[in-house]
Formats: C-alpha cells, structure tokens, sequence
C-alpha cells in the first residue's frame, strides 16, 4: 500500500518524471530521474506524507504534522505541490499533472514533429482528439493516477 501511485492505460509505454514538491526542492541541484511505464502497469510514486487543509476556501496539501524525519518541520503553512510529468512517444512532455486533485482532466498531447503539430492546429477536430485523460482516485487508501487513452481498439 503505497500513499501515492500511478497506472498506465494509455496502450504504450510512457515516462514518468517526478517534480520536485516545493520551490524550495527545485532549486537544489538534484539529478531528474525518468522512469517507463508499461502499459497496463502501475508504480508507486515516492511524495511525503501529506494532509490536506482547507484555508479560505481552498484545499492544500501541508505536510503531515510527527514525522520527524520530515524535512518541512518549521513550513507546514506552505502548500506541497504533488505533481508529475508524462510523455508519451512522439508526442512532448506533459509537465504538472497533479497527484492530489480528485477527479478528471483532459491533458493536451502535442506533437514533436513540426508537420503534424501544423495539421493538428489547422483542423479543430483533429486537435479535440489529441488528448489523454487523467484520472486521480482512491485506491487502497491511497490515491491513484490513471493515464489512459481516448481511444480503444478492439
């Protein structure tokens, strides 16, 4: 049972990036780590342990007041950003997909190749359909991100 995880359903292989959590994490100099995906797959995501907070009629994530190995003793009014990074072949990153947002959102997938890119923008149907859709949920106590695709073959 892991806090946060990740399932893949988009029918290929992805790479998945961790982002740092805090400004304060990403200006440490930290090598980026990528890890695959493979379809039908899931992984455990490595964020802290959080609780969320409702300050002025909004939901934060605040680290989880105990632990002392945490490293946010003294900044617990700050809110942690959980997010990740996908990119599925032929297609550019997709930075900030939140981890700690309940519900469904429509990702746009935009191209690598400069040709396709022109055709995609140039037909607004073509450009409504190159999407990914995220899911974030509970599963097991924890909290899920499903990445699956608009399409299915059968």
């Amino acid at each position: 049972r892991v806090a946060f995880s990740m399932r893949n359903l988009t029918g290929q292989k992805i790479r998945v990036h961790q982002l740092p959590e805090t400004a304060k994490d990403a200006e440490t100099s930290q090598p980026a780590v990528v890890t695959y995906l493979n379809d039908q797959a899931s992984m455990g995501l490595t964020f802290a342990a959080t609780v969320s907070r409702i300050t002025n009629l909004s939901i934060t994530e605040v680290p989880y007041p105990g632990f002392l190995n945490s490293n946010n003793h003294n900044e617990s009014a700050r809110s942690l950003q959980h997010s990740v990074g996908i990119q599925l072949p032929g297609f550019r990153w997709l930075p900030g997909i939140k981890v700690d947002t309940f519900g469904r959102k429509f990702e746009p997938l935009i191209p690598r190749n400069p040709s396709v890119l022109s055709k995609i923008n140039d037909d607004w149907r073509l450009k409504n359909a190159m999407k990914v859709l995220t899911e974030v949920g509970l599963d097991s106590g924890g909290r899920l991100v499903t990445v699956r695709s608009l399409f299915e073959i059968r």
